[in-house]
């Protein structure tokens, strides 16, 4: 009796290692080509097509701190983002939206963790040109950043070249320690 009851256990024994290292195996297999083909929609950002200090700025974070593969797909405004194959923000129900008294770009800094004072500084200033934006006087800080981007929003190119220029720009600032400087050092066209 306990020689079959030992039996009966080592087989179950090994019967839960096989399982669990084809498991293991399976789990650790490279990716199917068709998972493959997939992945690159996980790296596309969609929102809309409109202006907007706060917007770009996340846009920046997104593709700085987020996702460094990060592309971005413009629709107009007020047309819905698609459900599959990109991931919204700055729109209703999106992964990063805004919320009372917050930014889209407090939402996807509060994602990254990130700790940077210069970076701080620049959502910091977002904020203002978002919630108060009543608050905000010529020549100011919140002035300067939004104007800036605003002139480098502003052109023929598809929105893909502006955010480039507006990410150099954004460095810029990063690099000045979260300080929009008086002139851009970026062409705006």
């Amino acid at each position: 009796m306990v020689h079959t009851f030992m039996l009966r256990l080592s087989c179950l024994v090994a019967c839960v290692c096989t399982c669990a290292l084809a498991g293991f195996a399976l789990w650790t297999q490279p990716r199917s080509a068709v998972t493959r083909m997939a992945a690159p929609q996980a790296h596309l950002y969609a929102t809309w097509d409109r202006f907007e200090v706060d917007r770009c700025v996340a846009a920046w974070l997104i593709k700085r701190f987020v996702d460094s593969d990060a592309e971005f797909q413009f629709y107009p405004v007020g047309s819905p983002i698609p459900s599959e194959g990109c991931i919204a923000f700055d729109t209703p129900g999106a992964r990063y939206e805004r919320a009372p008294a917050k930014s889209v770009s407090d939402a996807v800094l509060a994602h990254t963790g990130l700790n940077e004072l210069a970076v701080h500084e620049l959502v910091r200033l977002v904020r203002a040109t978002e919630v108060a934006f009543w608050m905000i006087t010529p020549g100011s800080k919140e002035a300067n950043l939004r104007d800036t981007l605003q002139t480098l929003w502003v052109g023929d190119q598809a929105p893909k070249e502006r955010l480039q220029r507006i990410f150099r720009y954004l460095d810029t600032v990063r690099a000045n320690g979260g300080t929009p400087p008086t002139t851009t050092g970026v062409e705006p066209r």
